[in-house]
């Protein structure tokens, strides 16, 4: 019988690791959309037979970066992904929103070891890292390859401030 207490979560019983994997898929049992057995595509109808190429093609244009002190590339995004990800910068978008855009928009265009480095400072446990990197770096994105979109980029990671009413019944319940 084994007892392990963890911040506020608390585990009793007897804890075999053999079992995880099967504990997991029993956890998604039923849930998960299993893809068609592929000698099916023959029955597709040709209107819903789609495809991810658009034909066109452009060599990768990329521009050179530096991250405490380490040289990388950031390489130009493609316009559908500009395209999706440009309501995530827009004016009054929610700050959840707007980081997972602006964290999906540099992993698409920083290079490998560039992603690396901003993961592992991001993650430090010193709390070092720089709130507003993320930010800057898509705003150089932005400039260099979306100007239109950079325009009207709304790209602050601060939380919002309370309103009036709302530090009051904060300070209310103190």
């Amino acid at each position: 019988m084994a007892t392990t207490k963890n911040a506020e979560v608390e585990v009793e019983g007897e804890v075999v690791v053999d079992d995880a994997p099967k504990a997991r898929e029993d956890m998604f049992a039923g849930q998960t959309k299993e893809p068609p057995n592929p000698k099916l595509i023959d029955q597709v109808p040709e209107d819903l037979s789609f495809s991810t190429d658009s034909g066109e093609r452009r060599d990768a244009e990329k521009m050179l970066v530096s991250i405490d002190g380490v040289a990388c590339y950031l390489y130009q995004p493609s316009d559908a992904l500009m395209a999706l990800l440009a309501s995530s910068f827009a004016p009054g978008a929610e700050l959840t929103e707007k980081i997972s855009g602006m964290l999906n928009l540099v992993n698409a265009s920083l290079d490998v070891n560039g992603t690396m480095l901003l993961r592992r400072a991001m993650f430090a446990s010193d709390n070092s890292f720089d709130d507003e990197l993320l930010g800057k770096l898509v705003a150089a994105i932005l400039q260099k390859w979306a100007p239109s979109i950079a325009g009207n980029a709304d790209l602050s990671t601060e939380k919002p401030k309370p309103s009036r009413p709302q530090r009051r019944a904060a300070a209310k319940k103190k």
